[in-house]
């Protein structure tokens, strides 16, 4: 027993020095192995000669130019005998013996089905059926891959994993892929990034990158629960020269928005056009992006139909971010997703070209109310325009009518009641916003039905007036 822990001690001590080298000079490959061996001789329970283990590094060194990859650590050693530091040490030697037999001119007749990643951009998307199913940020040799879980319904995403791996090409393998609309076909890949993520039960993740027949690239997941069968085909809808820069992206388009968007829009409803196009949001030309309801909390608008959409939500007390929701619009360009808004977590929503860039990025203001005309349908109940920072509102209605005043800031609501003259008006003190996404409802009693008559305009801003449309 003493012997044996002698050794293991001694085992240690030689890679520790083997792994501080000699500060300033390089070492050799040829001096590496012979560390290699003199390190293998020496077992966790038996010694072995020279001879036993130069043969068994010659056969190590066969598989490794055959196959161009490492293995497990646990796969090396002999018989069993050696240790993972052992291991760490061979796998280096391996690997630079690797690139010193490698040259640039024989990489393609080793990895024929590489992907350079070098040439490819910072952030790319896969879609699977229609959906985006992942991210893949690239980080320099270290990829972060996201994964979109759906909800039961596939309407909206609610759930992200991440993943953090490694790049590296292998050996040429070949995989049963299946895309969204075709049969299995069968695939050769090399380029992967590896993902090893150490629990209590190792899990192993392996996404395989190739360039499709279509031209477009795709990548796959495979994970150590499924080893064998077929695998589904994510692909991005960018060509390889679109996502190597080597032609002009389509993301350029002649694309603009309708001209009566404001009246061709179904959430729009009994809000005045001038109040829709004041309170939506975007660049006026290919984006416009409709206003959001406290009692909705629905996002909606026009964008190019070749782009998408995502919108976060985030909780304001614990400032975490509380879903994800992604969205496609439909030929006339208009989509809409319900990530049940609210002042408690505003939505944030970016427009994605088909490359994935993002083109368009805000954080979207919840209003408390529906914008309605000044005046009432029924003609029994008129308010005046009033402004952002003005103290107080005014209107008509029926004389000696009681006026309801119902002031809402999102979190808590105050009232006030009034009583018109015998004209009708009213005038009511007290009461000034801040911007123009709360609003004061003004609410009277019909004298002869008793229905109750609402008028809900939002405080106008001097810019809005300047340019609205009438």
């Amino acid at each position: 027993m003493m012997k044996r822990l002698m050794k293991l001690m001694v085992g240690f001590s030689l890679l520790f020095f083997i792994s501080m080298g000699e500060v300033g000079h390089a070492q050799s490959l040829e001096g590496q192995r012979e560390e290699v061996i003199e390190s293998f001789m020496m077992g966790i329970t038996q010694d072995f000669s020279y001879e036993e283990v130069d043969a068994y590094l010659s056969e190590e060194e066969a598989r490794i130019l055959e196959t161009g990859e490492t293995r497990s650590l646990s796969s090396y050693g002999i018989d069993g005998n050696h240790s993972t530091g052992q291991s760490l040490e061979l796998v280096e030697y391996l690997t630079n013996y690797l690139n010193s037999q490698t040259d640039e001119s024989d990489e393609a007749d080793l990895y024929p089905y590489a992907v350079d990643f070098s040439e490819l951009p910072e952030e790319m998307r896969f879609y699977h059926e229609g959906k985006e199913k992942f991210i893949v940020k690239k980080n320099g040799g270290q990829p972060t891959i996201y994964e979109n879980e759906y909800n039961a319904y596939a309407t909206h995403v609610k759930l992200i994993r991440e993943f953090n791996g490694r790049l590296e090409d292998n050996a040429t393998q070949t995989f049963a892929v299946y895309p969204s609309d075709e049969i299995a076909r069968d695939i050769n890949v090399n380029t992967a990034v590896v993902v090893q993520e150490l629990s209590a039960h190792r899990t192993d993740y392996v996404f395989y990158f190739f360039y499709n027949k279509y031209g477009t690239l795709s990548m796959i997941k495979w994970d150590l629960e499924k080893p064998v069968g077929e695998y589904a085909e994510y692909t991005t809808r960018e060509t390889y020269e679109e996502l190597t820069g080597n032609t002009e992206s389509s993301a350029s388009s002649d694309w603009s928005l309708p001209h009566d968007w404001r009246m061709l829009s179904p959430r729009r409803k009994d809000v005045p056009p001038v109040a829709w196009v004041l309170t939506s949001v975007g660049d006026g030309e290919t984006i416009a992006i409709e206003p959001v309801y406290q009692g909705e909390g629905v996002v909606s608008g026009f964008i190019n139909p070749n782009y998408s959409v995502e919108v976060t939500t985030k909780n304001v007390f614990t400032d975490e971010m509380s879903a994800v929701f992604a969205a496609t619009p439909d030929s006339s360009g208009y989509f809409t997703v319900d990530p049940n808004a609210t002042i408690g977590t505003p939505p944030t929503i970016k427009v994605l070209n088909e490359s994935g860039q993002n083109v368009y990025e805000m954080e979207l203001g919840i209003y408390q109310y529906r914008p309605t005309a000044l005046e009432h349908e029924s003609g029994y109940l008129t308010l005046e325009r009033y402004f952002v920072d003005q103290g107080y509102v005014e209107g008509y209605t029926y004389p000696n009518a009681e006026v309801k005043v119902t002031h809402v800031n999102g979190y808590a609501t105050t009232m006030e009641n009034a009583v018109a003259d015998s004209n009708g008006y009213f005038h009511v003190e007290g009461f000034r916003h801040q911007n123009n996404l709360t609003t004061t409802v003004i609410t009277v009693t019909h004298p002869e039905t008793g229905e109750e008559i609402l008028v809900a305009p939002y405080p106008w801003t001097e810019w809005e007036l300047e340019n609205a449309e009438w």
